[in-house]
């Protein structure tokens, strides 16, 4: 492989120039080195979301930036954003007292257009079988089923009609079923741990006898999981007592630091495993930065003024550049899966209710430019003053173009020296540095670049909380 020796050979390329003052305190260089002549593994494309970009009458569509974002998978849950009536099991079969293996008490065309606009965007489903979140008011479809026998076999039937082609339905080839949201909260669920463990056993068991190759996984549980009073030991002791299937196990977490994900996940992990679960997939497939969680407390809520800023702090600057170093530091933690809330028109989306592109979708593109080219490289930061960024770096399958992504989450602003060495060609190459922050989605900055011993040295000047995306080709 040969390094770029000279200034001379590095032909710098920037579409618009965007002159940018660092904000909040300043301080030395803070080195990003990458070479990539070492490889370090594979980068996994973790950057799902939850629902769909299917919209209606006169709402934004969110296909184009769904296909940009290259989202791999994509969660069902309340998933009635425009569209109330669409995946959950009491929309597809209503009238619980009629036949279940009768094909014309099944509603399936809405959901069916929903899961279409999904799969156009080539992502993959992971759908949810169960009951959107009933926050307020009368909760109409949390009650534990009547009849479990009858419930499992609707969920059969919804399985077969996106697989095999019944009721007039399609051969999807979805893999992933995953049994309710969220059990151990009453929003979601107003029976006892039992009667859902009940529920659990019977669905699984009846999706395992129809398909033994799907993957059948839960419960969703919130990030209280594995607490003193938690679900997540007697679910996955019952489960080992029983023998049931569990390809993958769910969990939440919506928390303000990277660490605290990875605590979940490493306890996840060490729970499963000691149950002998240990070919189970983890998917954190809900999460967000989530900051002021009082804000959305009924004593705050009296106050609506404090709400928009909820969604605001979790989609704005802090919330890109902390979904950045999140998709970074969880490429070497025990997670197979996640799932960001949510990606529709939904308020709690990183798209606005009219389809408004926020920094956390900026920062999604972003990382998708490094899960584009899942080569992965060594990549090290290194800085003496306390907290740094977070970094990661790729190279492309037919090593034409290469990427490193930074974030500068709980980091100070100030001079970042991306050194680069190790670029498999000697021609020159295009470099472009892209900010996400507050004020910028994905515009090019101006980089100082200039010659090293092995390489060359790019110095890109960043505020605090944000994301930074250095894209390298071959000319």
């Amino acid at each position: 492989m040969s390094v770029m020796p000279s200034i001379r050979r590095f032909a710098v390329v920037v579409a618009a120039v965007l002159a940018m003052v660092a904000t909040g305190a300043t301080r030395g260089a803070e080195t990003v080195t990458v070479d990539f002549a070492k490889p370090a593994g594979r980068i996994r494309a973790i950057h799902g979301v939850n629902n769909g970009p299917v919209t209606r009458g006169n709402n934004a569509d969110l296909e184009p930036w769904w296909k940009q974002a290259g989202f791999p998978t994509a969660r069902l849950h309340d998933s009635h954003w425009p569209s109330p009536d669409v995946v959950d099991v009491s929309t597809i079969f209503p009238l619980v007292h009629l036949d279940p293996d009768d094909e014309r008490n099944y509603l399936f065309a809405k959901t069916d257009d929903y899961l279409a606009g999904i799969l156009r965007c080539n992502a993959k489903v992971i759908y949810r079988l169960g009951q959107s979140i009933e926050r307020h008011g009368i909760r109409f479809h949390t009650d534990p089923p009547t009849d479990l026998d009858a419930f499992a076999k609707v969920c059969v039937n919804i399985v077969r009609h996106y697989n095999d082609g019944w009721a007039k339905g399609f051969r999807h080839g979805i893999q992933y079923w995953e049994i309710w949201n969220e059990p151990d909260i009453g929003p979601c669920w107003k029976g006892t741990q039992e009667q859902f463990f009940e529920l659990y056993e019977k669905v699984a068991t009846a999706i395992e006898r129809h398909d033994p190759k799907l993957k059948v996984g839960g419960p969703a549980l919130t990030q209280r999981g594995f607490a003193e009073q938690g679900w997540g030991r007697p679910f996955l002791d019952r489960c080992k007592e029983r023998k049931l299937p569990l390809d993958f196990f769910s969990i939440h977490a919506y928390v303000t630091e990277p660490g605290e994900i990875a605590d979940l996940l490493r306890t996840t992990r060490r729970e499963l495993d000691a149950r002998g679960f240990t070919a189970t997939e983890i998917h954190l497939n809900e999460w967000r930065y989530a900051p002021g969680w009082g804000d959305l407390s009924p004593k705050r809520r009296e106050d609506w003024t404090t709400v928009p800023g909820f969604f605001k702090r979790g989609t704005g600057g802090r919330g890109a550049a902390y979904a950045a170093a999140v998709l970074i530091t969880m490429q070497d933690e025990p997670v197979d899966m996640m799932n960001f809330y949510t990606a529709d028109i939904s308020p709690w989306s990183m798209f606005g209710t009219f389809g408004i592109r926020t920094p956390v979708y900026h920062a999604f593109v972003a990382f998708n430019e490094v899960a584009k080219r899942p080569a992965r490289v060594a990549c090290t930061v290194a800085d003496s003053e306390g907290r740094t960024a977070t970094a990661l770096a790729g190279l492309a399958e037919d090593g034409r173009s290469a990427v490193v992504l930074a974030s500068t989450f709980n980091a100070a602003a100030g001079p970042r020296e991306f050194r680069i060495a190790g670029l498999p060609w000697a021609a020159e190459a295009r470099v472009e540095t892209l900010l996400v922050d507050g004020d910028h989605a994905l515009d090019p900055t101006l980089p100082q670049v200039n010659p090293v011993a092995d390489g060359v040295a790019i110095t890109v000047h960043l505020p605090a909380d944000a994301v930074c995306l250095v894209r390298l080709t071959r000319n």
